[in-house]
């Protein structure tokens, strides 16, 4: 019963985790999805919740053929990294992403306050004009893609229900996931089935290593 109202292909057995080839500092790791690379990549923050099948998310991606971001939930004309499409190199073509890693230094936490600031910048100047960017709202039906705090609280901030055609919830700022797992039942459910999932895999990978 608890399935009910989910999506069945949320519901998968293992996941493949890859080790980091290099060490960031906290979420600075995020840098390193920006390496060349020939196949697109879909990037979900750790603090976002999957409440629905991403296939139709995916395929309007592709079809866009851009880099596909955010718009920013409170500022519509910023982008937000918590969920990005990147599309792939194409043949022997050098990635526009991987200069965008090329221009990370060790320098770099100190001067943004996180890594949206940052590939917000860098992003704007090195990678609209190559690929062109587009918004996930504005590829998407509405409510596909929400803010925990701006579509799924009362006024007072307490938890609602989600919008029903919801794929995707966003968790930026506070409060993150893991603080609401005793006052939201669809929180806690879909966020400690997908800590079971990766425990998992963790646990089978160690005992395969």
């Amino acid at each position: 019963e608890k399935l009910e109202g989910f999506h069945k292909d949320l519901f998968v057995e293992s996941l493949e985790s890859l080790r980091l080839v290099e060490v960031f500092p906290g979420w600075w790791a995020k840098v390193l999805l920006f390496r060349q690379h020939q196949n697109d990549r879909l990037i979900i923050d750790l603090d976002t919740i999957i409440v629905g099948s991403l296939k139709n998310l995916v395929e309007k991606a592709q079809t866009s053929k851009c880099l596909v971001v955010l718009r920013d939930f409170y500022h519509p004309g910023e982008w937000g990294s918590g969920l990005m499409y990147l599309p792939g190199a194409k043949g022997s073509e050098t990635s526009a992403f991987e200069a965008v890693y090329g221009l990370y230094s060790r320098d770099v936490p100190k001067k943004f306050r996180g890594d949206q600031d940052w590939i917000r910048q860098i992003g704007q100047n090195n990678l609209d004009s190559r690929f062109g960017v587009v918004f996930w709202q504005d590829i998407l039906e509405e409510h596909q893609i929400v803010s925990y705090k701006v579509h799924c609280t009362t006024e007072s901030g307490l938890p609602s229900a989600l919008p029903p055609s919801t794929k995707v919830v966003c968790f930026h700022g506070q409060p993150k996931p893991k603080e609401l797992v005793s006052s939201c039942r669809w929180v806690d459910f879909l966020w400690n089935f997908r800590w079971e999932v990766c425990q998992k895999s963790i646990n089978k990978e160690a005992k395969e290593a």
